[in-house]
């Protein structure tokens, strides 16, 4: 599927509201492990950041209306964090009086173990990302079976 619309006129809502269903979905199926089912693609992080403060508000909402459901997001770029601790500290020095949201992963350490529903990145760091044994966990093996959407947002 291809979107082309002027700004602000609703293009995130119609990758992020089917890919949430899908997540929303596996849980009431009791399938909701963790793995990226879905990887949103920016070809700058200035961009890949104004979508991650988008799944935060996301996020809040679901954590207080439904707590029980933890759809999981992370960013992972050149400059995420390796550590939780780390990933941590650099929250809460870039999001000042912020509250952190539990379904948000940190550290590349934290997506390693556990990879995300949601992973976002860019293009440069996907390469990375697939040729790394280290990173391996995002392409190979029991996380690796359950990808479903690619989103290639602000390809111009």
């Amino acid at each position: 599927m291809v979107i082309a619309s002027g700004t602000s006129s609703g293009k995130t809502e119609c990758f992020l509201i089917p890919i949430y269903n899908h997540l929303l979905k596996e849980y009431e199926e009791e399938r909701l492990t963790p793995g990226v089912r879905a990887l949103l693609l920016y070809p700058m992080n200035a961009l890949a950041n104004d979508q991650l403060r988008r799944l935060r508000e996301i996020a809040r909402v679901m954590e207080e209306k439904i707590p029980e459901v933890k759809i999981t997001f992370g960013r992972y770029v050149g400059d995420t964090p390796e550590t939780k601790r780390e990933g941590e500290e650099k929250f809460r020095l870039m999001n000042l009086g912020e509250e952190l949201v539990e379904s948000e992963l940190l550290s590349r350490e934290e997506m390693r173990e556990k990879p995300p529903h949601i992973l976002i990145t860019n293009y440069a760091m996907l390469e990375y990302l697939l040729l790394r044994p280290k990173d391996s966990p995002f392409f190979d093996g029991e996380y690796a079976k359950n990808w479903k959407f690619l989103v290639l947002d602000e390809a111009h």
